[in-house]
């Protein structure tokens, strides 16, 4: 290689090396830098052992479970309906998704979220880890729903989604939220997440129930 240069009238070596190569920004820099929401599937089983997939929407910004819903035939026109029914009535619309390499959802990359103006962002193969946001929630969805509640067939589990999901964004505390729900209190209908003032004075409590008893949050008596 040294010849040739010389024959042609390059130097070899030139001082200083190589300029340093630009570092390219990491995939958490680059999924943080935008709007970004990530959907997957979760797999649950009726009372008669038949499979229930639950389509799960979780938005990265402080982890709010935008939309779930269940099936048993999670094909990629059902898929295509549910998007357009998660962002029919919100005004701004993320500027990426990120899911798995399923063929259910290659139509869905290619087609639908293009025409949404929705980057599809596809994760490497095997590579879940590229997917957590999502894959974190269904642990949590499996913890503390799944594991109790025994679904009748798709249309119960979707009852069981709906109450979960409120449950979920207005109730139940988030680490990464500063302990908040996803949904900040003031910014909700209703206002059912665990008083920060609990310990602060004695009053009267307020129970609320979520899905039969399974989880409860407080607020004082008004």
């Amino acid at each position: 290689m040294t010849a040739i240069l010389k024959a042609y009238g390059f130097k070899p070596g030139p001082k200083g090396g190589l300029p340093p190569r630009e570092r390219e920004p990491g995939w958490l820099t680059t999924l943080y830098n935008q709007h970004v929401m990530a959907l997957d599937f979760k797999v649950t089983r009726d009372l008669h052992g038949r499979a229930i997939y639950i389509l799960n929407i979780i938005d990265h910004g402080r982890r709010a479970l935008h939309w779930s819903r269940a099936t048993y035939d999670p094909g990629s026109q059902w898929v295509a309906q549910q998007l357009r029914n998660a962002f029919m009535d919100l005004d701004d619309l993320p500027e990426a998704i990120v899911m798995d390499r399923d063929s259910t959802l290659a139509p869905i990359a290619k087609w639908i979220l293009p025409r949404m103006n929705i980057k599809a962002i596809r994760i490497g193969y095997k590579c879940p880890w590229q997917n957590g946001v999502v894959e974190r929630f269904h642990r949590t969805l499996n913890e503390e729903l799944l594991r109790y509640v025994q679904p009748l067939n798709d249309r119960h589990m979707n009852r069981l989604l709906k109450e979960f999901r409120e449950y979920y964004n207005t109730a139940r505390p988030h680490m990464s939220n500063e302990a908040e729900p996803p949904i900040r209190p003031e910014d909700a209908d209703n206002l059912a997440c665990n008083d920060p003032d609990f310990f602060k004075q004695p009053r009267k409590l307020v129970r609320k129930t979520w899905l039969g008893g399974l989880h409860s949050s407080y607020r004082w008596a008004s």
